[in-house]
C-alpha cells in the first residue's frame, strides 16, 4: 500500500504543482512581470520530485538534504503567493484570501515533510508514515488542490468579473416560457430583436457593414426564419446524456436534443428594460415538438452581445465578441470575455467556451455552426439551417 501511495504522490507532485505554478506565473508575467528569483524556483519545482525520489531510494542522510532542497523551492513559491496576496491591491478580496489560505496550508504540509524526513535522519521519529499518509497526503490532495484550482481559475477571470452586466431577471424551478406566461417577466414595448442596433456592436475590430445583410437581418428579425438543427454530441460525453437530459428537461433550459436533426420552433419577445437591467432585452424562446430547449435573453453591452440564460435561482451570462470572416460571414466568440454564472451577488467564470459562425449559402438561406467546449474539450456542436419564410 505504501508503495502505491508513494507512486501516486510523485505523479501528483510532479504534475499538479508545476501546472498550477505555471498558470499562476503566466498570469503574473502578463500583469506585473516575473519575480527575480522565478528561474531558481522553477528549477526546484521541476527537479524537486526527482531529488526526493533519489533520497527515498538512498535513505538518510541524503534523503533529508534532498527533501530540504525541494522544500526550499516550495517555501519560496508559497512565499510568493503569500506576498502577492498582501501586496497586490488589484486582486479581489476573495482571491487574496484564497491565496493566503493556500500558501499557509501548503507551508504547513511542507513543514510536515521536513519533520518526517528529519525524524528518519535523527532516528527520533516525530511523524510516522501512517500519519503522513493520512494527513499530509489528504490535505494536499483535497484542501490545497481545491484552493490552488480556485486561485488559477480566478486569475483566468477578469478582475472586474463582479462588474460585468448581468440580467436581473430570475426564476425558480422550471424556466421555459413559464415566467413570461405567468407575467413574472414584464414585456417591453420595443421591437424584439437579438440585436436591436448593429451600430452598437461596431468598434475598431468589427464593422457591421462587412457582414452580409441577410445575416444582419436574421439577428434583427429572427422570427422570419425557419430553423433546422443538426446536433452532434461529443462521443466522450454521450454516456452522460441520460443524466444531462434528466436535469435539463426539468429545468426547461439548456436542453440540447440528442444527436440528429430536429426542427426548432422559436419566437422572440421584448422584455422590460427596467426589470432586466440592460437596454432593450429580448427573450428568444426555442423548442422542438418534444421539449423546450432554450430561453435566452439578448442585449448589447459595451459593444458585445450579452446573452443571459436564466437558471433556477441564478443566471448564466455569455459575453460574445463579434468578428467577420473573409466571406462576409459573422463569428461570435466567448473568448476572451467568457461565460459566467451568477447566483446572488456571486459571479464566477465557467470552464465553457462558445463559438458561433454564421454564413450565407444562398439568397435567404443561412448556415450556422455552434460549438461548445467544456474544459477545452468539445461538448457538442450544432449545425443550423436557417431559411427565411418570406
Amino acid at each position: 500500500m505504501i508503495v502505491w501511495l508513494t507512486a501516486i504522490h510523485f505523479h501528483y507532485a510532479a504534475f499538479f504543482l508545476p501546472v498550477v505554478a505555471g498558470l499562476y506565473i503566466r498570469s503574473r508575467r502578463q500583469q506585473i512581470g516575473l519575480p527575480k528569483q522565478w528561474s531558481f524556483i522553477a528549477i526546484l519545482l521541476v527537479l524537486g520530485p526527482i531529488f526526493v525520489a533519489i533520497g527515498i531510494d538512498q535513505g538518510p542522510p541524503l534523503e533529508f538534504y534532498l527533501v530540504a532542497t525541494y522544500a526550499v523551492g516550495l517555501f519560496l513559491f508559497v512565499g510568493l503567493w503569500f506576498l502577492d496576496a498582501l501586496k497586490r491591491n488589484e486582486f479581489t478580496l476573495k482571491l487574496r484570501l484564497t491565496l493566503l489560505s493556500a500558501s499557509l496550508v501548503f507551508a504547513l504540509t511542507t513543514t510536515w515533510t521536513l519533520v518526517y524526513s528529519f525524524g528518519l535522519l535523527s532516528e527520533n521519529i516525530l511523524v510516522t508514515i501512517e500519519w503522513m499518509t493520512r494527513y499530509h497526503g489528504a490535505v494536499n490532495a483535497s484542501v490545497f488542490a481545491t484552493l490552488a484550482f480556485i486561485v488559477v481559475w480566478q486569475l483566468r477571470t477578469p478582475s472586474s468579473v463582479n462588474e460585468i452586466t448581468v440580467s436581473q431577471l430570475r426564476t425558480r424551478g422550471y424556466v421555459g416560457s413559464k415566467p413570461i406566461d405567468e407575467g413574472r417577466w414584464k414585456k417591453g414595448d420595443h421591437t424584439p430583436a437579438l440585436v436591436s442596433n448593429w451600430d452598437e456592436l461596431a468598434d475598431e475590430t468589427f464593422t457591421p457593414s462587412a457582414v452580409d445583410i441577410e445575416i444582419l437581418n436574421f439577428y434583427t428579425s429572427p422570427n422570419r426564419y425557419k430553423m433546422v438543427a443538426n446536433v452532434a454530441w461529443s462521443k466522450r460525453f454521450k454516456p452522460l446524456l441520460p443524466i444531462i437530459h434528466f436535469v435539463t428537461s426539468r429545468f426547461g433550459q439548456l436542453n440540447v436534443p440528442k444527436s440528429g436533426k430536429t426542427t426548432m420552433n422559436g419566437t422572440v419577445e421584448p422584455l422590460d428594460s427596467t426589470d432586466d437591467g440592460r437596454v432593450t432585452p429580448s427573450v428568444w424562446l426555442r423548442w422542438s415538438d418534444d421539449a423546450h430547449i432554450f430561453t435566452a435573453i439578448y442585449s448589447t453591452v459595451d459593444q458585445k452581445m450579452n446573452i443571459a440564460l436564466p437558471l433556477p435561482y441564478g443566471t448564466m451570462t455569455g459575453i460574445l465578441q463579434p468578428a467577420h470572416d473573409h466571406h462576409r460571414g459573422l463569428i461570435l466568440n466567448s473568448e476572451p470575455n467568457g461565460i459566467f454564472y451568477t447566483i446572488g451577488s456571486i459571479t464566477i467564470r465557467l470552464p465553457l467556451k462558445e463559438t458561433f459562425h454564421i454564413k450565407k449559402v444562398h439568397n435567404t438561406e443561412l448556415q450556422a455552426n455552434h460549438d461548445i467546449q467544456l474544459f477545452g474539450l468539445s461538448l457538442f456542436s450544432i449545425e443550423y439551417e436557417l431559411t427565411a419564410n418570406d
